[in-house]
């Protein structure tokens, strides 16, 4: 039919939004439970943040022990007196690992 509009890249744009806002939900309301934090504790996967800072080897060797013992990384870097508790706070922040360029882009724009 001549001159009939398709509306399809605003239809596409509102699907792609309600995606989003899905699974921005979706996230909220997990950490409104408080699951997301408690995953995040009992996951070795958070010693990859440490590897700047204690060493790609020794880093590994925590997640083995970790993985073998139930003990959380956060506890056995503490117990092997690796990083002062202040600073293993701020290095396995959760927002920081999914996230690191934030703070330079944000110091960059202001």
């Amino acid at each position: 039919m001549p001159g009939k509009i398709h509306p399809v890249i605003p239809e596409v744009v509102s699907q792609v939004a309600y995606l989003i806002i899905g699974h921005d939900y979706t996230i909220t309301m997990a950490a409104e439970a408080g699951q997301c934090e408690e995953y995040i504790e009992k996951s070795v996967g958070i010693s990859t943040a440490l590897c700047p800072y204690i060493g790609y080897a020794k880093s590994a060797e925590i997640a083995k022990k970790s993985l073998k013992t139930g003990i959380s990384v956060k506890e056995l870097v503490l117990e092997e007196g690796l990083l002062k508790e202040e600073e293993l706070k701020e290095i396995l922040k959760p927002e920081k690992m999914t996230q690191p360029m934030r703070e330079k882009v944000m110091k960059a724009v202001s």
